[in-house]
């Protein structure tokens, strides 16, 4: 997603954009997955201009203005970030994704706005680069106070690029030994979804890449459950009930769930996770595998006796299973 002006690996960025086209787009079954393709950006523009001022005509007062600001820096930093760079796509698919959310969340409660920050640059050393491009989240709503989580976030982000750049200084401020040679440079990406599993319950997922030498870049991805009652990061312990082996029967689910998905040599691809990603009627469990992500699906009704009754995500769903009955 970061736009490098060297080439070695332009195609590999070309395909990751492709990917992740491919992701942010609603899933299709098999049987129609020989015929579907990716949007092109003007299908991507068009989209995006059609919900943009969908929502504009919808919202008032704050949030419509949090929508136009968040709306002219998303412009800015695609300028700066994709200028000349066939990655831009990603951009057009982020925000595709970003506006459906919002637009989904409309009949559903309070929601927190939330702004599509980032911290761009570019710095040329003697003998190499780093580019950067760390996207956070940062709540610009007033119906919750998000102090400490907006702090986490770009503090994190923040963090991430000054680790890059100082790696990348001090390789590249020396001269190679001889014979040998420098990568063409450095990079960081990073970028977040949002999900809802409750009014009041956020699910954060950044997804980072880092790219310091050789063929492939480094993934991860973190997901964080946020409280807006309490600004605070709910831990798994507050999810989970602590009187079951919640990990081991979770397990058994998702490993038996997996075995129909994949074929059994795919586990063997599997690098790191799982991350627990919440969702509005259901959990996903994530994995990084050197072959791409592989995720399995949980409905909350098949693990509701491993949740915490008085925690927040047990209390989210008690309450719509009882605003759901007539």
């Amino acid at each position: 997603m970061i736009n490098r002006s060297y080439l070695p690996y332009c195609a590999v960025r070309i395909l990751i954009a492709l990917s992740c086209v491919l992701i942010l787009a609603p899933r299709v079954n098999p049987a129609s997955a020989k015929v579907w393709k990716p949007q092109t950006i003007p299908q991507l523009k068009r989209n995006i201009d059609h919900l943009y001022h969908g929502l504009l005509a919808q919202l008032r007062g704050p949030a419509r203005a949090q929508l136009m600001t968040d709306e002219a820096r998303w412009v800015a930093d695609r300028q700066r970030e994709y200028r000349g760079s066939p990655n831009i796509l990603n951009s057009y698919a982020a925000r595709l994704r970003r506006l459906q959310e919002l637009e989904s969340q409309q009949s559903t409660g309070p929601w927190p706005f939330v702004g599509d920050y980032a911290i761009i640059e570019h710095k040329e050393f003697r003998y190499g680069e780093a580019r950067d491009a760390a996207h956070y989240p940062q709540f610009d709503s007033h119906e919750a106070d998000t102090i400490s989580t907006n702090h986490f976030f770009a503090k994190s982000a923040a963090q991430r690029v000054r680790s890059l750049n100082f790696e990348a200084a001090r390789l590249f401020n020396t001269p190679p030994p001889h014979g040998e040679f420098y990568p063409p440079g450095f990079a960081y990406d990073q970028s977040f979804d949002l999900y809802r599993p409750g009014p009041y319950l956020l699910d954060i997922v950044l997804f980072r890449s880092r790219y310091t030498g050789g063929a492939q870049e480094m993934s991860s991805g973190a997901s964080y459950l946020i409280d807006l009652h309490t600004d605070g990061i709910v831990p798994l312990a507050k999810v989970f009930a602590a009187n079951v082996h919640w990990h081991l029967r979770l397990r058994a689910i998702v490993h038996a769930d997996f075995a129909k998905q994949w074929p059994k040599s795919m586990w063997n691809t599997v690098e790191s996770g799982p991350m627990y990603i919440f969702e509005a009627h259901k959990l996903d469990v994530a994995y990084t595998a050197s072959v791409g992500a592989v995720d399995v699906t949980v409905p909350y009704s098949q693990i509701k006796s491993l949740l915490r009754a008085d925690g927040p995500l047990g209390k989210a769903l008690r309450e719509a299973r009882r605003d759901a009955k007539p």
